[in-house]
């Protein structure tokens, strides 16, 4: 399966489960929701999460999507932290579509120490 094909069914499939590598090498699993955007995908997450840390430190990432059939990726991740109010929109146009209430959204995503995580994918894998 290339690449392109996998970010197919993940845009059909946008909760999938994130394997970061720990400080002491074990894997890290969390849930997580994504959007996809010109190749890549983005997951939102509050900066004092461990997948965070994970990924501030060691960027390889793994993804899986899907039950059966399923897809996985890996590759590498990169914090965005410039311009978030306008990435943000735009991650949840791309995940969710409008949001009711614009202001309340950048506020929450303040309010919540959120950051954008970019990962790009290098490998895609089916079930």
């Amino acid at each position: 399966m290339d690449i392109a094909e996998a970010l197919e069914f993940i845009q059909q499939n946008k909760t999938g489960v994130l394997g970061t590598v720990g400080p002491d090498g074990a894997p890290h699993l969390v849930v997580i929701g994504v959007a996809v955007k010109d190749g890549t995908l983005l997951i939102s997450t509050p900066s004092t999460t461990v997948k965070y840390r994970n990924i501030e430190r060691d960027p390889r990432v793994s993804i899986v999507f899907g039950v059966r059939p399923w897809v996985g990726i890996t590759g590498r991740a990169r914090i965005l932290a410039d311009d978030l109010p306008a990435r943000f929109r735009e991650y949840y146009r791309l995940a969710a579509g409008e949001h009711p209430d614009w202001d309340e959204f950048d506020a929450a995503m303040i309010t919540e120490q959120r950051i954008l995580i970019e990962v790009t994918p290098e490998r895609a894998y089916p079930s």
